[in-house]
Parts: C-alpha cells; structure tokens; sequence
C-alpha cells in the first residue's frame, strides 16, 4: 500500500472532506497494524492543535511553509523519498494549523526510515508456490528449484558463480546492479545452509525465506529474513551487517546468533551466541526509535503489537541446536514444540486435548528421525499417546 496516500487520505477524513471511496480506502489501510497507530497519534495531534482551534490555515503560506521545511529536512533524509511525496499527494485545501502540516512531515520520515529498499522488495516476493523444493531466485527472475531435503549454497569469492550442492555452479552476475537481490525461499520440510560471498554463513530452518543483494555494498551487509535463521558473520571493522525482518532490525560487525521472525508467531526474537548485536525497532512513541545492545547468552524477544521488548539470559543450545538437525528441550511447553516439528517435518500434528496445553517436556530429539519416531520419544516420556490418521498425528493423553 502507498504510504503517500495513506496520509493524503488520513488527512481528508481528519478534516471532514473525504468521500465514501475515500473512506474505504482508509478502512483498507486500517487494517494493518502500523497505519492503525500511525491514524491514531495523527488524530490526537489533530485534535489537540486543530479542533478546538479558530485559526483557519493559509493554503498557499502553508505549502510555502511545508516546501521550505522539506529543503531542510533534505540534509538528513533521503531527498528522493520526499519528491516522491510531493508529486504523489494530490493538492488538499483543507483547515489545518501549521503545526498539524509539519507534524505530517515528520511522521513521514519516521515511517519511511524504517521500511527499507529491501523491505519493500521482500514485499513482492512470492512465497506460495506448488513445489515443495527450496527456490533460489537470482537477479533477472532466474529461478533454479533444488530438490536436496537438506541443501548448500555457496558463493564463491573467486568467481562470480554460485555453488549448489558441491555439485551445480551457476552464473550469478547481476549486470552490475548493486540494488540487484537474490532470495532463497525454503519450504517447510526443508533447510538449507548458504555461504555468502564475505564469508558469512547462514542457516535457514524450515520455512524460511532469505533476501540478500546480488553485490553488498561498501557502506554495510544488508538481509531480509522471514522464518528462522542462524547466522555466523563475517567481521568486517567498517562495514556492518544488518538483518532486517518485519518488525526489528539487528546489527552487528560479526558474531553469532539466531533470528526467529516467523509471520504466524506473535513475537520476532533474537538469541546471541558470540560478540554483540544491537536491535533497533519501533518504539511506542512514534517519534523515537527504540535500540538495545545485548551480550551473549541473551534471547530478546519483541511484540509489533504492544512495541514491548524483553529480555533474559538463557542457554543458547535449546534456541540454535536446530542447526545441527537437534531440537534440545527443558521444560519446553508442548505446543511450541508441536508448532516447531509442524514445520520441520512440513506434517500436520495436533494436540487433541486442550487440557495438554500446558504439559512440557524436557529432552533431546534427533531431527534425522522419522516425525513418528520423534513423536514417540516425546509420548514415552510424558506419558502420553500418538495415533496417526493417513498422514495427521494427533497427541492424545
């Protein structure tokens, strides 16, 4: 959705001069989340410098205003970004302070920074698709499917080729294109490892997707990630890497750790093995932009809905053992781990008894087991039954 139009919108309703269509257009961007808070803090800065005000607003003095502060704003925020929205945003006569119009600004720039260049690319992304092999997509919507339940993609830094199972090299130029990305898309049932051109390496679990430009750029290391991944960086003194997922961001020059940013799971969460990381995300005030530094043996976990971040200090092994084909449990709550084995072995489990909801286990499963065996490890010791109908488990007391 346009963000530009968002506001144009935004501010018609506010005004009391939006049509029917108009206000369809902004129930539908109502429902998501960020333009919901974003409608809200615009209303109360509305009605508090506007509605009980008598002071009509000078169109014309007001667009000379609202010009003027956009070449100021142009130091320190992107100057295309705010052509974009000059040329989008339809002329609107509308009563309105001063100080409502650069308020508008300012949200702009605080929303615009935090959805980047790669962001809105993951947005046009098609993850559905009739195959069951992980895709790797190469710049030029070159598309090779790999069938390898387990698979490795490796990119070579002495040539400009990319490696698939030791065994397949494929041209991986981008016609020079830094802004030019590549994306792997794993489907549940599959994981797959991939070495980056610096010499990072990531691990994506069952479905996940990675985006990462054909070439990185000087000034930093920028991915997208949705799912779960594990991530080994490359240090690089001057030259940052940065995982970017819907809803945080994580920062670091080079360490180990491990993102979970499914979009079914209420909270994106991020455990440190090795080194440091910041995360930046969206606070509650609008205006700001929450960050946290956090030191190994730290999982942080943040909510979208609430902008609450948390934190403790846990044992890294039951968060990363995934990687090695374990799943490591103390005390794990059973439907969490229904959700995870759901997912890596890409079959339906359920839990037939809500009553079990809250019964844990705490164990070892060997990912290199067959869903049944797992299941039955898990029935053996907390007592509980595993019937199976065509392809569907279900956990019973």
């Amino acid at each position: 959705m346009d963000k530009n139009k968002f506001f144009e919108v935004a501010i018609k309703v506010l005004a009391a001069e939006a049509n029917q269509t108009e206000l369809k257009q902004l129930a539908s961007f109502l429902k998501d989340e960020r333009y919901k808070q974003l409608f809200n803090q615009l209303e109360k800065e509305w009605n508090k410098n506007y509605r009980y005000s008598e002071n009509k607003f000078d169109y014309q003095s007001g667009l000379q205003k609202l010009r003027s502060k956009i070449e100021q704003q142009k130091q320190t925020i992107d100057e295309q970004r705010f052509d974009l929205f000059l040329l989008n945003v339809r002329i609107v006569q509308v009563a309105a302070v001063v100080v409502f119009t650069l308020l508008i600004i300012s949200l702009v720039a605080v929303f615009d920074t935090s959805e980047s260049q790669i962001s809105r690319f993951a947005e046009t992304i098609q993850t559905n698709n009739q195959t069951d092999n992980t895709r790797l997509i190469l710049p030029g919507n070159r598309e090779i499917e790999i069938d390898t339940k387990e698979s490795e993609i490796n990119y070579l830094k002495s040539k400009v080729k990319v490696v698939v199972d030791d065994e397949k090299e494929i041209d991986r130029h981008a016609d020079g294109n830094r802004t030019a990305y590549s994306t792997i898309i794993v489907p549940f049932g599959r994981r797959s490892k991939v070495v980056l051109a610096d010499g990072s390496i990531v691990w994506l679990n069952s479905g996940s997707k990675l985006i990462y430009p054909a070439n990185f750029t000087r000034k930093k290391r920028e991915v997208f990630l949705e799912g779960e991944a594990m991530f080994d960086v490359s240090h690089h003194d001057d030259l940052p890497f940065v995982v970017v997922t819907r809803d945080i961001e994580v920062e670091v020059l080079g360490t180990v750790f491990n993102v979970c940013a499914y979009t079914d799971d209420a909270c994106t969460s991020t455990v440190l093995e090795q080194g440091s990381v910041e995360i930046n995300y969206a606070a509650a005030n609008l205006f700001k932009q929450g960050k946290l530094r956090i030191t190994p043996g730290t999982r942080v976990q943040y909510n979208p809905n609430n902008k609450e971040i948390t934190q403790q200090q846990v044992d890294t092994k039951y968060y990363t053992s995934w990687k090695n084909g374990m799943l490591i449990y103390k005390n794990g709550h059973l439907p969490e781990i229904v959700k995870q084995l759901t997912r890596y072995y890409n079959r339906e489990i359920s839990i037939s008894d809500e009553s079990l909801s809250d019964r844990s286990f705490t164990g070892k499963l060997d990912l290199k087991d067959d869903v049944a065996d797992v299941l039955a490890t898990i029935a053996f010791v907390s007592s509980l039954k595993v019937n199976q109908t065509d392809n569907h488990f279900y956990i019973k007391q």
